[in-house]
């Protein structure tokens, strides 16, 4: 929380760990390769299954840097969400209330991974 002007920042966790995930994938690949280049052998199936899943963590994990550092700030004046496309804006006075969705399941109620919030007048959002 900023201290200065009453700010609230939150950030996502599924954009966290991203740096991690692409730097260990490019390793693993690096690895690899310079293993198959030491080796006389042909590459074998392990091999191209592990390659393939190093190239599919350095693309998640390049899309996870993607994703803004914080999703979600709310100051005083109004709630902000980020995305990587853009960023939403609700003022303070359209802003109703906010929770976490919950759906049965059965007889007990499950919570959604989501934050749901209403606004006053749709046409001003």
């Amino acid at each position: 929380m900023d201290k200065d002007n009453n700010i609230i920042k939150y950030r996502a966790q599924g954009a966290s760990h991203g740096m991690e995930t692409l730097v260990v994938g490019a390793m693993g690949l690096v690895f690899i390769m310079i293993f198959n280049l030491l080796r006389p052998d042909k590459i074998t199936i392990p091999e191209i299954f592990i390659v393939s899943l190093c190239i599919a963590a350095v693309f998640i994990g390049f899309l996870k840097t993607q994703e803004p550092f914080y999703s979600l700030i709310l100051s005083e004046s109004e709630l902000v969400y980020c995305h990587k496309y853009g960023v939403v804006s609700i003022p303070h006075n359209n802003y109703q209330y906010s929770g976490i969705p919950k759906v049965e399941n059965g007889s007990d109620y499950v919570e959604l991974n989501a934050v749901g919030v209403k606004v006053n007048d749709i046409d001003d959002f």
